[in-house]
């Protein structure tokens, strides 16, 4: 039995000329792979393109992204090391590819810039409005808990009992003024009503290896 290595990034490498103009994101959103000949077949290069082809997605899959999360893109100020990281992310996932040398191995940061001004397209500035999301989620959440935690401190620091003689006293008092806050636990009933999608996960390890611009098959 001869072995086949295959992965979303191998298939993506190798995938046919119809789909020339596909990223990697849109192409494991809209496309998957199948133990027939019937749909669109890989270039000859891959290892399946005998006995496997694509077909496109009855519902688009959401990808994700197994592995490292993307730098903090916030700040002007962002580590050198962390921004090239980014850049290098943003185009792997973003930019029609085949091969290593469709990225320049010098001056990748300027070949980044001009292609995020001038060719980038809507979704790649929305998927790192949602990654920068998360930092600034995170910042609000630590922000609220350290607040919460002074204003305990502060409330039980009196007395432990209420002053009508109840056992409800200023912890408890404490305890529910943290937790209301005006929202409701309630889920909406149309809550689950969303379309159905299935979910695709690119392991990190070939996220982070095709981040890096080293697949060992270019």
């Amino acid at each position: 039995m001869t072995y086949k290595p295959t992965s979303a990034v191998f298939d993506y490498i190798y995938r046919p000329d119809v789909l020339e103009m596909a990223t990697l994101m849109d192409f494991t959103k809209y496309w998957k792979k199948e133990s027939n000949v019937s749909g669109e077949r890989f270039l000859s290069n891959h290892g399946q393109a005998t006995t496997h082809s694509l077909h496109r997605r009855k519902f688009p899959a959401v990808a994700t992204l197994i592995g490292k999360r993307l730098p903090d893109a916030r700040s002007d100020n962002v580590e050198l090391d962390a921004q090239l990281t980014l850049q290098q992310s943003l185009l792997v996932l973003f930019k029609p590819f085949r091969r290593r040398g469709d990225f320049p191995k010098q001056n990748l940061s300027d070949f980044y810039v001009k292609w995020w001004r001038d060719e980038a397209p809507e979704i790649a500035r929305q998927f790192l409005q949602n990654s920068n999301d998360y930092y600034t989620s995170r910042e609000l959440a630590r922000k609220r808990s350290d607040a919460n935690m002074e204003q305990f401190r502060a409330m039980v620091d009196g007395d432990d009992y209420s002053d009508d003689g109840s056992n409800y006293g200023a912890s408890e008092q404490a305890e529910e003024a943290i937790c209301v806050d005006g929202s409701s636990d309630d889920i909406p009933e149309d809550y689950f009503s969303a379309s159905p999608t299935i979910t695709t996960r690119v392991r990190g390890k070939v996220i982070d290896a095709c981040s890096k611009l080293e697949l060992s098959h270019f």
